[in-house]
């Protein structure tokens, strides 16, 4: 044994690194040996006993070094006391050996944390670090284990170490810590530090530690690049701040010290000071901070009174504003009004802390001739400083609130000075701010508020000044009457701050400046804050704006030009009620009454055009519901009567003015494709089957009909323009709902409809009912189904290679072939193979070749019909509830395609620009995630089709080649002699209909700026010379486009501004 044992020494003392395998694995064995009683520690060491005393001074440090590894890997609980006792002597006595210092430090470490230490070795341990240790000429490495053992004491003996080690222990850290410069050894020497004020009487030892830590401040560490150990500047900060604020005894020394460095000029230095004084306020006792709190105050003030502030709707704003700034400035001011609320937090008994209060108010009485003169430069300074203040706590809020508003409003009533409106507006600036120490308090913080709270005595002024900035100023003090709306909708967040009585008032001033102020802006601010209000206050919104703005509405709008006192037009007024309509009550309350006004307008023969604008507003207040609100009220209640209007104008009402009116119908469908969908799934069913009865059997009388149908309905018969409606239907209801008849024979007679004349409208329709059809009701594993599409696409194909065909059949039998495949696509059926190699196989046909590229793109194209609603499904998951799809299917698609459409563009040698097209109409429906794997394959294809006379084609390219310029430069690179002339080419086209050409064209060459100098640099000035041209084109967009481009090629190599 003894010769293994040898074996593993000699091994780990030959190795020429104690971290290679070879010396690892002989600390392994030992350890197992030792653990498992193979070998005894003191066996062990009589092994070492020769290296351990060698005069060498590379061997006696090595052989230490194999003990204390593997004692720093024994199990900390196989050791008896007796040999911790003894290691603990031999390790003393090793002290007093530099050369073996790191190694002793290790051992001394492993054996703190052994079970059967004794604290009784403290004493020797502390007292050999105290006064054998010397930090100087020790590699940083070496002085990190002499912090680990102080930690390691800590952790494993605190509570002995505070009752009988106190002073030597505070001793020994500070003798450890003296001159510590490395940035890890730093962060465990400062956490040590906080450490022992939280853990030890540090009383007569308070100057050494602050001195040992404040001796670093300023910090201004930069992590060098690579560095192993992850350590930040701002770390290093936050322990340094976290030592100078852990105990109350310290602020004798950090505070005046810090006042101090706040004369400093850089703006880094003061905000490193401002956070440590805020943490130092925060964490000192209240008797502490009074004591330094004129000091504090006079040093702080000016960081705010002499600097302007930025313009902001709120406290909170303001806040982020300078947060967020680029200038290290601008952090100051967010810091020090922290630390204004730091210190005003510090009065949390009102009772006893007569200091603290006495110490608020003496800030207000000394800001008071600025918050009294709104003009003032430093009012609104001040007025943001009390704000801070105020929104501590509520002790302040109650102390100070009142006191703050009593000198605000003071311009009010001086009769000495005009109350202009400037000093109405600043006032009512400086009342916001109050108002958002009062959020912070009861809205965020969620204080209880009283009724006698002190602000509510200022309440009537404040409505006061509000309504008079609305209701008695002009309409050209635009920046005064927005500030007033800003501040209405603030008071309705106030948390118990408005009676309903003043909520009802208020709203009734800003829906008449809704309707009467011409301004943008103010119309802008007030329908904006109606919105907001209208979310949680929606009865008064139902009461008061509502109905003022549906009696703007005529019954007949061909009379409207003959009013000259019209002040707002209906298109103003629809769009007032779909922002506002944010609740469900209001909602469900407007669609009934837009519905009627519709009613009213198609008996008293109003316009065409103010009838569809009706069911457009109402169709968009319905898309305003979330996926939480249920429409099944509506379902129940509106879609009958909706209905029944519909169709008793478009159907069967030749005079009326929506008469067989296709947009009409696509606006019911959207409305009552949102209700649908919304609706409960348990719903569907019976959705379904009455629309069926009523739109395909004919029924006249149904409950999805409030009145009944003068005569039947069919849509495969006569009255094929209600397919858009049906078409709705079935994209809505849930796939899993049973087809009313067999989908085969409904196929069959939607075929038949195909063959009849039709408007566009009615065929697009038609085809798309036939497609989602396919995609919900026809099984891939129902055999029956299957030969139905076999059959069905053996017809189509003939016909279209037919040569007795007419063109117009082909056509249609192709487009039919389109939307078939596009609905087995999307559910993975198998057959979809056979539909989409069929078109492929047409591009080489030259009678079909424009066609085809567009039925292939249909099958990936985001279609209406096709949209996809989702419900919550198992493990709360969302899925898609409306029709069949599987993810990634345009992936699929891609990757299919994109080899075959390559091969044959090959084949060709580019003469055939079919393919080019196919490829850039696909790429226009397919994320850039699909396309970026394929760069390398398809961008010579890319590349040749910006020369085919065709925008679309073109426009597709260029978006490829813009994600390829960013995400694949180096493909780009190669071909920078070609492409930047094509690119230049394309913007000297003048037809007007390739400005998004022009545009795409000018994203691409601002994109190659990015490029490496040399490759950019050689054709700068030909870009700006052609660019010249463009600064004339007719489309704004292109000519300020254009501007930017040739500003960054004027500043290529110039760097960038941060």
């Amino acid at each position: 044994m003894s010769l293994d044992v040898k074996s593993m020494i000699n091994q780990y003392m030959v190795a020429t690194d104690p971290n290679s395998s070879e010396a690892t694995s002989s600390v392994k064995t030992l350890v197992h040996q030792i653990e498992n009683k193979q070998l005894s520690l003191l066996n062990f060491i009589k092994l070492l006993g020769d290296y351990l005393t060698d005069d060498s001074n590379t061997i006696r440090p090595k052989s230490l070094s194999l003990l204390s590894s593997t004692l720093d890997s024994i199990e900390f609980d196989k050791l008896q006391a007796k040999e911790v006792d003894v290691l603990v002597s031999f390790y003393s006595s090793k002290m007093e050996d530099p050369q073996c210092t790191m190694e002793t430090l290790k051992g001394i470490n492993a054996l703190v944390s052994m079970k059967m230490f004794r604290p009784s070795s403290l004493k020797v341990i502390l007292n050999d670090l105290k006064e054998k240790y010397e930090s100087r000429g020790q590699l940083a490495s070496t002085r990190y284990f002499a912090f680990l053992i102080l930690q390691s004491i800590m952790e494993a003996k605190l509570e002995y170490c505070q009752t009988n080690l106190n002073d030597l222990f505070v001793e020994t850290f500070l003798h450890v810590a003296k001159n510590e410069k490395d940035p890890k050894n730093l962060m465990i020497s400062f956490k040590l530090n906080k450490a022992i004020s939280d853990n030890f009487n540090v009383d007569k030892f308070s100057e050494d530690m602050f001195d040992s830590v404040y001796c670093y401040f300023p910090i201004s560490f930069r992590a060098p690049e690579n560095d192993p150990y992850k350590i930040t500047g701002d770390q290093l900060k936050q322990a340094l701040r976290d030592c100078l604020s852990a105990k109350s005894i310290y602020a004798k020394d950090s505070i005046p010290n810090l006042i101090e460095k706040l004369a400093s000029t850089s703006p880094t230095v003061k905000l490193d000071v401002l956070k440590s004084l805020n943490q130092c306020i925060e964490n000192y006792d209240t008797k502490t901070i009074e004591e330094y709190w004129i000091s504090l105050w006079n040093s702080l003030k000016f960081e705010i009174l002499h600097k302007e502030i930025a313009s902001a709707e709120d406290l909170a704003a303001l806040i982020k504003y300078y947060e967020e700034g680029d200038n290290e400035s601008e952090r100051v001011i967010p810091i020090t009004w922290n630390i204004f609320q730091s210190m005003s937090n510090k009065y949390t008994d009102p009772k006893e802390q007569e200091g603290v209060r006495d110490y608020l108010i003496l800030i207000v009485d000394e800001l008071s001739k600025y918050l009294k003169d709104s003009e003032d430069t430093k009012s609104r300074q001040s007025a943001v400083i009390m704000a801070s203040i105020c929104s501590a706590n509520v002790n302040s809020f109650n102390l100070l609130i009142a006191k703050v508003m009593k000198l605000l409003i003071t311009p009010i009533n001086d009769p000495e000075q005009a109350f202009t409106i400037k000093k109405q507006r600043m006032l009512l600036s400086n009342i916001s701010f109050m108002l958002d120490a009062y959020y912070k308090l009861f809205n965020t913080d969620g204080l209880f508020v009283e009724h006698n709270n002190p602000i509510f005595e200022y309440k009537d002024i404040i409505l006061t000044m509000v309504n008079q900035s609305l209701l008695a100023t002009s309409n050209v003090e635009v920046t005064l009457r927005c500030l007033a709306i800003k501040i209405i909708g603030k008071l309705f967040t106030l948390k118990s701050f408005l009676t309903a009585e003043e909520r009802q008032l208020l709203v009734q001033t800003l829906s008449e400046v809704l309707l009467e102020d011409d301004n943008v802006n103010t119309f802008k601010q007030a329908l904006s804050s109606l919105n907001s209000i209208s979310k949680d206050h929606p009865s008064i919104v139902l009461q008061y704006t509502i109905p003022k703005l549906l009696t703007l509405l005529p019954d007949n709008d061909l009379n409207q030009a003959e009013d000259l006192n019209k002040h707002i037009t209906n298109e103003k007024v629809f769009d007032i009620l779909s922002s506002i309509s944010e609740n469900i009550l209001i909602i469900n309350s407007l669609i009934i009454r837009l519905l009627n006004k519709l009613s009213t307008v198609l008996q008293s023969n109003g316009s065409q055009r103010y009838a569809r604008e009706l069911l457009l507003t109402i169709s968009n207040i319905l898309n305003k519901l979330n996926h939480k609100e249920s429409t099944n009220d509506n379902l129940r209640k509106f879609v009958p009567r909706l209905l029944s209007l519909i169709f008793e104008n478009v159907i069967f009402n030749e005079s009326s003015v929506i008469y067989e009116d296709p947009i009409a119908l696509e606006f019911t469908a959207r409305s009552l494709k949102k209700i649908i969908t919304e609706a409960d799934l348990s719903l569907h069913q019976d959705t379904l089957d009455n629309f069926y009865k009523v739109l395909v059997s004919g029924e006249t009388t149904n409950v999805i009909l409030s009145n009944a149908l003068v005569k039947p309905i069919s849509v495969l018969k006569s009255n094929f323009i209600l397919f858009s409606l049906f078409t709705a239907i079935l994209g809505s209801v849930d796939k899993f709902v049973i087809f009313p008849t067999l989908s085969r024979d409904f196929v069959d007679s939607l075929v038949s409809v195909l063959d009849i004349e039709t408007t566009l409208s009615e065929r697009q329709a038609t085809i798309q009912t036939l497609s989602l059809v396919v995609n919900k009701w026809f099984k891939s594993d129902n055999k029956e189904d299957s030969e139905y599409l076999e059959k069905m696409f053996v017809s189509l194909s003939s016909q279209v290679e037919s040569k007795s065909t007419t063109l117009s059949q082909k056509l249609k039998s192709l487009e039919l072939i389109a939307w078939i495949n596009k609905s087995l696509l999307l559910k993975g059926d198998p057959l979809s193979d056979k539909y989409r190699s069929y078109l492929v196989s047409l591009l080489d046909n030259p009678d079909m070749s424009l066609l085809v590229p567009k039925c292939l793109a249909i099958a990936i194209a985001d279609a209406p019909c096709f949209e996809q609603f989702k419900k919550a499904g198992p493990f709360g998951k969302s899925t898609t509830f409306n029709i069949n799809v599987r993810p990634l299917y345009k992936q699929k698609f891609f990757d299919t395609l994109l080899p075959v459409l390559t091969k044959k563009f090959k084949e060709t040698n580019g003469d055939d620009k079919t393919y080019l097209t196919t490829l850039s109409l696909i790429l226009n429906h397919v994320n850039k995630e699909i396309v970026i794997p394929h760069l390398n394959e398809i961008l010579p294809l890319i590349l040749s089709s910006l020369s085919v006379n065709s925008n679309l084609t073109v426009s597709s390219s260029l978006s490829i080649l813009k994600i390829a310029i960013i995400e694949s430069p180096h493909l780009i690179e190669r071909q920078m002699n070609s492409l930047v002339p094509k690119l230049l080419e394309l913007l000297s086209i003048t037809n007007m209909d390739n400005e998004d050409v022009k545009i795409k064209s000018l994203q691409c060459l601002i994109a190659m700026s990015n490029f490496q100098l040399h490759l950019v640099v050689p054709f700068r000035t030909l870009i700006i010379n052609k660019l010249e041209s463009v600064l004339d084109d007719k489309s704004r967009s292109v000519r300020r486009l254009a501007c930017d481009c040739r500003e960054v090629y004027y500043e290529l190599g110039q760097p960038k501004a941060e």
